[in-house]
């Protein structure tokens, strides 16, 4: 299942007052909860944010991950993506937390393969990093 905003509207009046601070109520954003592969968006965002999505793929699926981003992304339109570092701390949670949070497959992955399955399915990786406990992408389709 994954989110996609749909629509975001700001009251500029707030945001002109206080233009690094966003409250609740200034967003207009609608919410649809649905399988991706089953959206029926066409190439209509800018932006599309996936969090924690790619690990859930065996490599042999990487490439659908990588098509659906694409699929909905305007021309010069940007992909942002993380998952779960491979790193210590993700694993103990993950082995700790087995019962409640590992339903289903799970691969911990460094930023470099992440950007590595992103750029071998025809992305080109704009910026990459850290966010805690996870690897982050910032990439665009060749």
């Amino acid at each position: 299942m994954t989110s996609i905003v749909r629509q975001l509207d700001l009251k500029i009046s707030r945001i002109a007052i206080h233009p690094a601070v966003y409250y609740k109520d200034d967003l207009n954003i609608e919410y649809i909860v649905e399988d991706i592969r089953n959206l029926d968006f066409n190439k209509e965002f800018d932006i599309v944010l996936s969090v924690g999505l790619l690990e859930h793929f065996p490599d042999e699926y990487k490439h659908e991950v990588a098509d659906w981003h694409r699929r909905f992304l305007k021309p010069g339109g940007y992909a942002i993506m993380t998952t779960p570092r491979n790193q210590v701390r993700s694993r103990l949670y993950y082995r700790i937390m087995a019962d409640v949070m590992n339903h289903t497959y799970r691969e911990l992955m460094t930023v470099e393969q992440m950007g590595l399955y992103m750029y071998e399915n025809g992305f080109d990786i704009l910026r990459h990093g850290y966010i805690k406990v996870h690897n982050g992408l910032v990439c665009q389709p060749r």
